[in-house]
């Protein structure tokens, strides 16, 4: 008999427009063939209904779970939470650090502990796996009784104190949020990293229970290191709700771009993922060499042919983009950071620039050399192949849940 386990995640992972949906998509179609899985989230703009119906017709196996707040029975408690919550926003200290730290438990309310208690129970639950910082304090609400882990997609605490390490405030409420990490993640029994990188910054940090390792699963493709068409196109993947996105791309367009200009003129960047339409102004007043693709029906399409751009100066966890640009044949440039975690070598499987200079001249190299493109291409998709294929990593999440006692 398969053992049962319960994912709790504040996001469903669809559509497949961001890495992390696509991770948590190909996991989930991964660990099904072992395990009874079920699903939980809450309805809210991101989570539709009609995402649960395609989910469930696409992985077989998985039952989905949507708790709906407009049917709580503390309606008035329910007012005011999102009175309360509104009121924190307009006093959020630049709308980003409040998610860990006065925010923590917006959506855990005595309804939704009640409906995701509900399921436990009745379904015999015998592993519950908590996903992304926002969900944390799960682990005071779920029963002693069920074995807890919890996926660290990334250690907000890092992203935050690079964010605003210049700012007193803000510094003050990213000690105060680490704390708060921290302390949650020592409830679980087991934590999950993706990179070993962010394992031995939590164990510095005094993460005392078991961490593993285990990077989000893609599917393998057959790339064609045959073809190549000098587009002079760069490609970037990801939203602009992801702030390491935004300022990546935003620095990226200010003082990279011009550099590459001088030397390729016609060069074009595509945007995939969605951006508000603020963000994409903002971006446009700085260049008209950028074009925003939004949702894509196929990834491959969409970079194919391109030269990927990782411009990430903050944060942690792994980025999805490299893995999909790796196993698609496309080759990429990345800063230090972006690429942090993952095993390819600069020079042999892509280029890590260390500033802005290096990153353009990198751009240009490439742009304007097929057989380092095509040369790229093939060693970073062995090094996938090798390290990071679907066979693979869901050998690495399997054995986390694997308890012996």
């Amino acid at each position: 008999m398969k053992q049962k386990l319960l994912i709790l995640s504040p996001f469903l992972p669809w559509p497949l427009n961001t890495g992390g949906n696509a991770g948590v998509y190909n996991m989930l179609k991964s660990v099904v063939e072992d395990y009874e899985v079920h699903f939980v989230t809450s309805m809210n703009s991101i989570n539709k209904p009609e995402y649960v119906k395609l989910l469930t017709s696409q992985i077989k196996g998985i039952t989905f779970h949507l708790y709906d707040y407009k049917k709580a029975n503390n309606k008035k408690f329910e007012y005011f939470r999102k009175i309360v919550r509104r009121l924190q926003l307009r006093m959020n200290f630049e709308g980003n650090i409040n998610a860990l730290s006065f925010n923590l438990n917006d959506e855990i309310t005595p309804d939704y502990i009640e409906f995701v208690k509900d399921i436990i129970y009745k379904n015999n639950i015998d592993l519950v796996q908590v996903e992304f910082c926002s969900y944390l304090p799960w682990v005071y609400a779920l029963p002693k009784s069920v074995r807890k882990i919890f996926i660290h997609h990334e250690l907000r605490y890092v992203r935050d104190s690079q964010e605003y390490e210049k700012n007193t405030y803000g510094a003050y409420l990213t000690d105060f949020a680490k704390d708060n990490e921290i302390s949650m993640l020592n409830r679980f029994d087991r934590i999950v990293s993706l990179t070993s990188i962010d394992k031995e910054k939590l164990e510095k940090e005094g993460v005392r229970v078991p961490i593993y390792v285990s990077t989000l699963a893609i599917t393998d493709n057959t790339p064609d290191f045959t073809v190549w068409k000098s587009s002079n196109r760069l490609s970037f993947v990801g939203g602009s709700g992801h702030s390491p996105n935004y300022e990546g791309i935003k620095w990226f367009v200010m003082n990279v771009l011009p550099l590459v200009q001088k030397q390729i003129s016609d060069v074009k960047l595509d945007i995939i993922g969605s951006w508000s339409p603020e963000s994409q102004k903002e971006i446009l007043n700085l260049s008209s060499a950028v074009e925003f693709k939004g949702f894509v029906p196929s990834l491959i399409d969409g970079i194919k042919n391109t030269l990927m751009i990782v411009p990430i100066n903050i944060g942690s966890g792994i980025r999805m983009k490299i893995l999909e640009s790796s196993s698609n044949s496309v080759p990429f440039v990345s800063t230090v950071v972006g690429v942090e975690g993952l095993d390819f070598e600069s020079g042999k499987d892509c280029y890590i620039a260390k500033d802005k200079d290096e990153m353009a001249k990198q751009i240009v190299t490439v742009l304007e050399n097929p057989d380092i493109y095509a040369s790229l291409s093939k060693n970073a998709y062995d090094t996938f192949v090798s390290k990071y294929s679907f066979d693979a990593m869901k050998k690495m999440r399997l054995n986390v849940y694997v308890f012996n006692d």
